[in-house]
């Protein structure tokens, strides 16, 4: 895929290092990730969990945001794509709290 017969003739590390960046990696299946100022990058998908907890940090270390927002925010990400996923998977979600003095869907009702 890279090299001087490939689509792409350079390869990124080399290009990279060539024009002064500072190239860091580990074994192609490792988990890796790098924060350098307000940039967070992973090296590939075994990376998703250490990026969550780097992001985590840099929310609730930031002093721009207090630390209850952040945790509010990331409650907010994770209940999103739990919902979609369950959605997805076939899941009836129920969007609001069942009306007081009656049960879940409507099972056990007493007036």
């Amino acid at each position: 895929m890279f090299g001087p017969s490939f689509l792409i003739p350079n390869y990124p590390q080399t290009v990279l290092e060539e024009s002064g960046s500072h190239y860091c990696r580990v074994a192609p299946n490792d988990p890796y990730v790098i924060r350098d100022g307000n940039l967070i990058t992973g090296q590939n998908q075994q990376s998703a969990s250490e990026y969550a907890l780097v992001l985590l940090h840099a929310l609730t270390s930031d002093s721009r945001l207090a630390k209850a927002q952040s945790a509010e925010l990331m409650a907010s990400i994770v209940a999103e794509r739990l919902i979609a996923r369950l959605e997805h998977d076939g899941f009836v979600i129920m969007r609001r709290p069942p009306a007081p003095g009656g049960a879940a869907l409507g099972r056990g009702f007493q007036r």
